[in-house]
């Protein structure tokens, strides 16, 4: 099973090159040519315990789901990764809210537990089997699910060389040509996380992780 580290920087942020949109309200993505990584079409992706699921089902379609609270979602690829569709289903049960917050207990282990449930039930009903997938770039904006080859704060530097300070005290250049160089990318699961591009080594680039939650859990 492959690993991975949550990534810094803005969140929320998609694609930033939007071709055209896609049935379900997803974007298919087109690189900027000058971060693009080598002739590569297809990213690998694989299971991340507690966050999300990669496998094949039946008619030999790929789908990587998981939990976006409130919903379980899933999303499907044919069997050359190009996108499908995006089914979500409502959870019949709700997490604890914080007090105060306004935030939600999911992953509090009574809540895991019944989750777990739910979306294994899914799973054995689209016949899933787990597995490594390999998908090409899509982002679907609303749920902040996708691919994109570089982190937001790296493209930012690309399209405006001159937020680089005098000197590059933060070493922003020799980040942006080790992505290139390496074939590194993010994936995006309501949170962004960094990926080697053999989708095995967990690494933070240098920069730290964060200790946010897109469910506002703290």
């Amino acid at each position: 099973m492959g690993q991975f580290s949550k990534a810094i920087g803005p969140s929320g942020l998609g694609c930033p090159n939007i071709l055209a949109k896609h049935r379900d309200g997803a974007f298919v993505c087109s690189r900027v040519k000058s971060i693009e990584v080598g002739n590569r079409t297809n990213y690998q992706l694989v299971s991340r315990p507690f966050t999300f699921s990669t496998g094949r089902c039946f008619h030999d379609q790929q789908v990587v789901m998981g939990l976006l609270y409130p919903h379980l979602v899933a999303v499907f690829f044919d069997s050359s990764g190009d996108l499908l569709k995006k089914e979500e289903r409502m959870l019949s049960f709700q997490a604890q809210r914080v007090v105060d917050s306004g935030a939600f207990r999911v992953s509090e282990k009574g809540f895991q537990e019944k989750m777990v449930k739910e979306l294994t039930h899914w799973q054995k009903m689209i016949g899933f089997a787990e597995c490594r997938i390999s998908v090409k770039p899509f982002f679907f904006h609303d749920e902040r699910i996708g691919i994109e080859d570089m982190p937001f704060h790296l493209r930012e530097v690309i399209e405006h060389p001159d937020l680089i300070e005098d000197g590059d005290p933060f070493g922003l250049a020799s980040e942006i040509k080790r992505w290139t160089r390496e074939g590194d990318y993010v994936f995006w699961w309501c949170e962004d996380y960094y990926i080697d591009k053999k989708c095995q080594k967990e690494f933070d680039a240098n920069l730290g992780d964060h200790d946010r939650n897109d469910h506002g859990e703290a």
